[in-house]
């Protein structure tokens, strides 16, 4: 039987390293996020806003590997 359960605070301990190689992965190799982190001064800010939204998003279960759903348009603009 499969038991989905809630992730919470309590579960944080054991979810930040997921968490962790998730945001450490966007920042290399994600364009937006390559860029956000391009300013070493604002660096720390940016990563501790994402790892804030990749805990705030996960849909995961507890006990498994993190699961987000999201989307991404790529536009590309010329200027006359």
């Amino acid at each position: 039987m499969l038991n989905i359960s809630v992730v919470g605070q309590p579960d944080l301990p054991e979810l930040m390293p997921m968490l962790r190689a998730y945001c450490d992965f966007y920042r290399e190799t994600f364009g937006p996020a390559v860029a956000a982190y391009a300013d070493p001064g604002h660096a720390a800010a940016v990563d501790r806003d994402f790892l804030d939204f990749a805990t705030r998003t996960n849909r995961g279960s507890a006990h498994g590997p993190s699961e987000y759903h999201y989307e991404y348009l790529l536009a590309v603009a010329r200027k006359r």
